[in-house]
């Protein structure tokens, strides 16, 4: 038992690292952590009340919720607030059928993996079909000039511009976010700075 206790003894002399940090431990009064656990409960309650309403069957269960990694929630949140834009938009001056169309194609971009905000949405949504019509672009016409290298700057905003075929996808330079959909004829702004 001596030369267990002398070699036990050794290894945390040899490893400093194995000791127990008793700065980092502490031990809560009862009370005091029924109050934290408590709102922690009911800010997540909140945040995945939120979420649910906005993404309604697409909206994980509570428990799977409370599973989501640090990545997953920040996706879900951007999917929460892109649907609630595109459900709640009195701007963009769009009826029913063009929510439904912008919901249903906000999830295949997602599935293609372009992250898209809810105002480019819209901009699809509404800009995708002439008055008699005919499609201006479509799915496959943003997959690929979103797979095309930035051609422009906007010198206003700093944001990068993909113009292609008359149709501009401005992107957040960081992100890669598509913000801003664009049907346009002719020569590019003179804000826009070729790269």
């Amino acid at each position: 038992m001596k030369d267990l206790n002398f070699g036990l003894n050794q290894l945390l002399k040899d490893n400093a690292f194995l000791y127990r940090d008793t700065m980092r431990t502490r031990k809560f009064q009862t009370g005091l952590a029924q109050e934290y656990a408590k709102a922690f409960a009911e800010k997540n309650r909140k945040a995945y009340n939120r979420i649910k309403e906005s993404l309604g069957d697409r909206a994980p269960s509570f428990d799977e919720f409370m599973r989501l990694t640090q990545g997953q929630f920040k996706d879900l949140n951007h999917d929460a607030k892109t649907l609630e834009y595109i459900h709640t938009s009195q701007r963009e001056g769009m009826g029913d059928e063009h929510r439904r169309i912008a919901e249903a194609a906000y999830f295949s971009f997602k599935q293609a993996g372009l992250t898209i905000g809810g105002h480019a949405m819209a901009q699809f949504a509404i800009r995708q079909r002439r008055p008699d019509g005919t499609f201006k672009f479509n799915f496959d016409t943003v997959i690929n000039n979103f797979n095309q290298r930035s051609n422009y700057l906007d010198t206003k905003t700093d944001r990068d511009v993909r113009f292609y075929n008359g149709i501009a996808l401005i992107t957040e330079a960081n992100s890669l976010e598509i913000v801003t959909i664009m049907v346009r004829s002719g020569k590019p702004p003179k804000k826009w700075k070729e790269i």
